[in-house]
């Protein structure tokens, strides 16, 4: 398949104008300018919530010349800059992907808030995964009402729906649990989505990355927190895009979801 053909099918999927200001997507590696020279026809792709050395090496054995990742594949860098060109390449472990992606010739192309904000994406994958009813659509947020529960019990839901292996909870596991925001990945590091919720009225906001300071600022606000996981809270709207590109161009490439695999282990 023409390689263009394949980025309008994507865009099709999930549109560029979805994604908030200043969001780096779209194609991510090689540098844009380079793509001509980089490669014509694409018979395999890879989909991945976040491309690391591990599924990169899976990839490159099945063949992938074509990637398309959620999370940043590299470590920090400024797309485009003097920084790009002159060390950034030659940080560990960019260097190495980088050398993997130049031989083989693989394309890296990177959907980030437009899936956070998209129909078929990660916030409304959660929501779906949750049960969330009359869901209204925020940027890169959901809020919706769930059948009235104790946050004991809608913990054990979030436990089980999302196959977590462990949660963190910040709020009274007795009260009672009527409305939900739900955002995908790292929402528990944003006061907006805290402020938001207050607003809506919200009595928990089920995301990632919590930290102590917001935890305290959630409960002055009597809103409790359920932190998930970044990965769990995403996936699913990664997998959702990954069933939606094969069912649009499944007859003339193949595509293959890749899982990650933890970056630490949980002791109990």
């Amino acid at each position: 398949m023409d390689i263009n053909r394949l980025i309008e099918s994507i865009e099709e999927i999930v549109p560029l104008y979805l994604a908030l200001p200043g969001d780096e997507i779209g194609v991510v590696y090689p540098l844009i300018h380079k793509l001509v020279n980089y490669r014509v026809d694409v018979e395999v792709v890879g989909v991945t919530w976040e491309l690391t050395l591990m599924n990169l090496k899976l990839m490159l054995r099945d063949g992938v010349e074509f990637i398309v990742c959620h999370e940043d594949p590299f470590i920090r860098r400024s797309i485009g800059s003097v920084l790009w060109e002159l060390g950034y390449r030659d940080k560990i472990p960019n260097k190495l992907m980088m050398d993997i992606l130049d031989t083989q010739r693989i394309v890296v192309y990177r959907m980030h808030t437009n899936l956070d904000n998209s129909e078929i994406g990660t916030n409304s994958e959660l929501a779906k995964k949750l049960g969330l009813k009359d869901i209204k659509n925020y940027p890169v947020s959901r809020v919706g009402r769930i059948n009235e529960c104790s946050l004991k019990e809608f913990v054990e839901l979030v436990k089980k729906k999302l196959s977590c292996k462990f949660l963190l909870i910040s709020g009274d596991l007795d009260r009672v649990i009527k409305k939900v925001m739900v955002v995908a990945g790292a929402g528990l590091r944003h006061k907006e989505f805290f402020e938001l919720a207050y607003k809506e009225g919200v009595d928990v906001i089920v995301s990632a990355e919590l930290d102590e300071r917001l935890a305290r600022y959630a409960q002055y606000l009597n809103i409790a927190i359920i932190d998930a996981g970044h990965y769990e809270t995403e996936v699913w709207g990664v997998k959702r895009f990954n069933e939606e590109l094969k069912n649009k161009i499944g007859n003339e490439v193949q595509v293959k979801f890749y899982e990650n695999v933890k970056s630490f282990t949980v002791l109990f």
